[in-house]
């Protein structure tokens, strides 16, 4: 299913799960660096989780959220491409706050959901790369043989 049918589908059927989970990146290509990948979501997004836990128990004014959002996305953008786990200790927050901002719900019942969300989709995600592995294109050629390189 494409990610706009899958959005329409938790729509629908009244989970709550935004469009920004299914807000598609560069995945790597070979099979260790996928697994690596995954295991970096669920940590990075719970580092983030932990982040957010601290800003949003506290309560803040929406003029703090604002600035916090701001100065949490260019780090978020600085390791999104070199350490995706990292990333998310910054992309996490921004996303969650601005979910905050726009819509207040209880914060304890925000950073569950992402959290089994987050966890659902990793375990989901790597298990459908470790089942289709022997489908994958495999390329003779490495990097240092690409003439494109």
């Amino acid at each position: 299913m494409q990610p706009p049918v899958l959005s329409a589908c938790f729509w629908e059927s009244g989970t709550p799960i935004g469009l920004w989970p299914l807000r598609p990146f560069p995945s790597p290509v070979d099979l260790p660096s996928r697994v690596q990948r995954g295991i970096h979501r669920v940590f990075g997004t719970y580092a983030g989780l932990g982040v957010t836990a601290g800003v949003l128990l506290l309560h803040p004014g929406t003029t703090v959220l604002v600035i916090l959002v701001m100065a949490l996305q260019f780090p978020a953008e600085l390791f999104m491409v070199r350490h995706y786990g990292l990333a998310l200790i910054f992309f996490t927050p921004v996303i969650l706050l601005m979910t905050q901002l726009a819509s207040p719900v209880d914060p304890m019942a925000l950073l569950a959901d992402r959290g089994l969300e987050t966890l659902i989709g990793a375990v989901v995600g790597i298990t459908v790369v470790l089942l289709i592995r022997d489908r994958l294109p495999r390329s003779s050629m490495t990097l240092s043989e690409n003439p494109a390189a």
